[in-house]
């Protein structure tokens, strides 16, 4: 377990790397009242990098959002340093087999990436390159 402090930057990127889960079905939730509450609590505020997730009223509660994002993003970069790649890019999956890459940009840490969303360019070189005779 590591902290990871409430920083702009690091908010944007818990946030975004919760929606892209979200969005992309690659998360499944507990089915629990109180967790869909502070779920349903959190809007978004578009930043420079990316959006971040605040509370839509001072009154509601998303802390249990907040927590769940943040271990996310925590599994995603322990599967990323797991993999021996050291993240360069993000790889964003649009959807339709659209892929964009975030360049890497200089003097940012990026969050994460998708090692498993690839183009079809280079899932046809990696298999070239795996192929046993």
């Amino acid at each position: 377990m590591k902290e990871l402090a409430q920083t702009v930057s690091n908010t944007i990127d818990f946030s975004q790397n919760f929606y892209d889960l979200i969005f992309f079905g690659n998360i499944e939730f507990f089915k629990s009242q109180e967790l869909r509450r502070h779920v349903k609590a959190c809007k978004s505020k578009e930043m420079d990098r990316g959006y971040r997730i605040i509370k839509g009223k001072h009154s509601e509660k998303i802390d249990i959002a907040i927590a769940g994002a943040m271990a996310c993003l925590g599994a995603v970069r322990s599967f990323t340093q797991e993999q021996g790649d050291e993240p360069e890019n993000i790889v964003h999956n649009l959807g339709e087999g659209v892929i964009w890459v975030e360049e890497r940009i200089h003097g940012k840490e990026k969050p994460f990436n998708f090692p498993h969303l690839t183009t079809p360019e280079e899932e046809e070189k990696e298999k070239e390159e795996n192929f046993d005779w």
